[in-house]
């Protein structure tokens, strides 16, 4: 019977993946006898949810399996030591177990929702009661049965991604990840057109290694995954690797901005993403953020392109009162919204004030003052009128169908890049992930 299992909130802000912990799971999988489908999930959600850790990842297996299978899953995170963080409430790690051979549309809306929607418990536990999905909470609390369903129900057979994740040993969390600038910069030339999101050219920094102490030593991300695993074996950090292993993700899709266009609810860590006009000038605040005062229908809110942003924020300074822009990103809790991607639609027209030139010996005149009149030192010829004269231009920097996105170590894990292409359709197999170690516990 196919057996499709979800996994959530495994870990904390400072320790821990739930990737990880899906590979081990993959690993007892594969050493009892049972098989995968497909590639594994890895399933971005509402990036903007307040409790999430980092990227807010879920993820999900379909497995050709049976009972026996399911209490060897639940018997095996039974002895996994999950690291408290009392300050936050997390963990609230829950194993989730649907049997079924499709997707109703009820779990497929319920992933569209977890996309850019905020979700209850309550409302999670009742479309796990009405489609009959098993679900074990691992600790105390049941907030990750949200991203276990979510991920069941993720529709990948479309708009896809790959990355492929390398993890360390979990005694050597602690270390540094010692991946060269260089070396990151080089493979990225090479595997330009298939990988996405390896480097940050403007600041200089490897996006491929996370900074905190958990297992992953390094994720690659792109369309196919025969050139992730040569990307992979480009960097030779194999001595450094205890097991790799390549998820099919949402990743690099925009799939959040393109549900929340038909939304048309404006709360508190939803995702946004609408067609605006800018009723005032940007506004520049301290710390160099940008301000943009946008209508939406009869709705006037905040927009912020922060300074971190880099580009998107340059660019934001550019816009004028009048234009017409699509933004999308996320509200956040004081009901701005955090500019994720601006696409130009329709720029008002700039005018520029200039002085004109005298016409009677051809040199530029100059000002007697504003509002007092122009004079030609050239030839002594003075005109009483106001001086300067309006003339209407385009702005060099923008133009209309101008798509403007932060610098890449500013971007979502969901955001599409500029290279985005249709991914490799690959059948997952044994070639996809290595298991170095062959351990046997979890713990």
């Amino acid at each position: 019977m196919i057996i499709r299992i979800g996994l959530d909130d495994t870990d904390n802000l400072n320790y821990g993946c739930t990737t990880y912990i899906a590979a081990e799971i993959i690993e007892e999988i594969f050493k009892h006898g049972y098989n995968l489908k497909d590639f594994p999930y890895l399933v971005r959600l509402n990036p903007n949810i307040p409790y999430k850790t980092r990227g807010n990842a879920s993820i999900s297996l379909i497995v050709d399996g049976d009972e026996n299978l399911i209490n060897l899953i639940i018997n095996k995170l039974k002895n996994f030591k999950f690291i408290i963080d009392p300050l936050r409430n997390k963990p609230q790690p829950v194993l989730a177990f649907y049997v079924s051979n499709k997707i109703p549309n009820g779990l497929r809306n319920f992933y569209k929702k977890a996309l850019t929607q905020v979700i209850n418990i309550d409302e999670a536990i009742e479309i796990a009661n009405k489609y009959k999905i098993n679900y074990y909470p691992l600790l105390n609390g049941t907030r990750g049965l949200i991203g276990s369903l979510a991920a069941i129900g993720a529709d990948l057979s479309k708009e896809y991604s790959y990355e492929l994740l390398a993890y360390r040993d979990l005694n050597d969390t602690l270390t540094h990840r010692n991946i060269s600038y260089k070396l990151v910069e080089k493979m990225d030339e090479i595997f330009s057109e298939s990988t996405f999101g390896n480097i940050d050219k403007n600041k200089k920094r490897v996006l491929i290694t996370p900074h905190g102490s958990d297992p992953v030593f390094l994720g690659i991300r792109g369309y196919d995954p025969n050139k992730l695993i040569q990307a992979y074996n480009f960097l030779n950090v194999e001595d450094k690797i205890t097991k790799w292993i390549i998820y099919k993700t949402n990743q690099g899709t925009d799939i959040h901005l393109k549900i929340a266009k038909e939304l048309d609810i404006y709360k508190p860590y939803y995702v946004f993403n609408k067609t605006v006009i800018l009723i005032e000038d940007p506004k520049i605040i301290c710390g160099g953020h940008v301000i943009l005062k946008v209508r939406i229908k009869d709705i006037v809110m905040d927009a912020i392109a922060y300074k971190q942003s880099g580009i998107l924020n340059r660019f934001a300074r550019l816009l004028k009162k009048g234009d017409i822009i699509e933004i999308g990103g996320g509200i956040n809790k004081n009901s701005s919204i955090n500019i994720e991607k601006i696409i130009v639609k329709k720029l008002t027209t700039r005018e520029q004030k200039i002085i004109p030139y005298c016409i009677y010996c051809g040199k530029k005149m100059d000002s007697e003052g504003d509002g007092q009149g122009i004079r030609c030192d050239n030839c002594a010829q003075k005109y009483p009128f106001k001086f300067s004269f309006i003339v209407k231009e385009n702005c060099a920097y923008l133009k209309d169908g101008m798509i403007i996105l932060p610098d890449y170590s500013s971007r979502r894990h969901l955001s599409k890049y500029e290279n985005y292409t249709t991914s490799k359709v690959i059948k997952f197999s044994s070639q996809y992930f290595h298991f170095k170690l062959k351990q046997t516990n979890i713990t």
